[in-house]
């Protein structure tokens, strides 16, 4: 584990029957087999909200309560915290204050996502939204954002979201491809976690321990246990 601690996960679809993630909860659990073998230790369950669409976040609770009772009887050792990927539209904010969408393990961390396309002025004004009303935003997959990765003038923009205090969740999948972006923000140290997005034990796996070797190799040790542990930990 290159002599860091159990991973702790911000981001994934564990929880089965909420989004696009499992549906049952035996699959649930082949999953968490998988990120047991990984050395993840700690996971934030964040099944997508979107208004409209997405259920009660009593629902999260109930699958997040069932999965730890079976957790317990497999004697995984991993710890499940609450949270959702929220998609913004105008009423995110409202459905955050109101308690219908939740932070990352009840802090004021809050993990977002837009459309790929997305214009940066619409990117910038939802992150402002969140920030300026005391949340602090966590852009997911930020490899994904044509407004941020489309060429070197679109890469400079990233330093601007974090002068904000906004921070940076780049995918390990991503890492592993080794894409023109994802090395500009980690050569530049401007991601501040890496996680799985999780949906399944095949191919959307929970697959972090190759990536962090290849991070340790290439970055150093102080920045890859930044990325998959320090700077998680300041969520819980």
């Amino acid at each position: 584990m290159n002599n860091l601690p159990k991973y702790i996960d911000i981001h994934s679809h564990i929880l089965p029957g909420l989004d696009d993630g499992p549906k049952d909860f035996e699959s649930s659990l082949a999953i968490l087999r998988l990120a047991a073998e990984n050395q993840i230790g700690t996971i934030i369950c964040t099944p997508h909200y979107k208004e409209g669409i997405s259920g009660p976040p009593e629902m999260i609770d109930e699958a997040i309560e069932k999965l730890n009772l079976l957790i317990a009887i497999q004697g995984l050792e991993i710890k499940l915290h609450s949270g959702n990927e929220i998609y913004y539209t105008e009423t995110a904010l409202l459905a955050l204050e109101s308690g219908r969408a939740k932070t990352l393990a009840a802090s004021d961390f809050v993990l977002v996502e837009f459309a790929p396309w997305a214009k940066w002025e619409d990117l910038l004004e939802g992150l402002f939204n969140l920030k300026s009303s005391g949340f602090v935003p966590i852009l997911a997959h930020a490899e994904r954002y044509e407004c941020l990765t489309k060429g070197r003038e679109e890469q400079k923009r990233v330093p601007i979201i974090r002068d904000y205090g906004i921070q940076i969740q780049i995918n390990a999948e991503a890492v592993m491809e080794k894409t023109k972006f994802t090395k500009y923000l980690l050569k530049n140290g401007l991601a501040d976690f890496v996680a799985t997005d999780t949906h399944s034990n095949r191919r959307r796996g929970p697959y972090i321990k190759n990536c962090s070797t290849y991070l340790t190799k290439k970055y150093g040790a102080e920045y890859a246990g930044r990325l998959l542990y320090e700077n998680a930990r300041k969520l819980l």
